[in-house]
């Protein structure tokens, strides 16, 4: 999700995602409930924006 998100532009999302990558790999998972909700919101916020890209293909 992080490359993908990055790919697209949506660098707020990329970064939520690989903190929640970081969480999930480091086995403590304090702290990712908040952050998959912050990217929840990051990702309504941009996604008409992600909506619009992929009708330009």
């Amino acid at each position: 999700m992080k490359g993908s998100t990055g790919n697209m532009g949506a660098r707020s999302m990329s970064a939520l995602a690989a903190d929640l990558q970081d969480i999930g790999a480091s086995g403590d998972l304090a702290g990712a409930a908040r952050k998959l909700e912050r990217l929840e919101e990051e990702y309504n916020r941009v996604r008409p924006t992600l909506a619009e890209l992929v009708k330009g293909e």
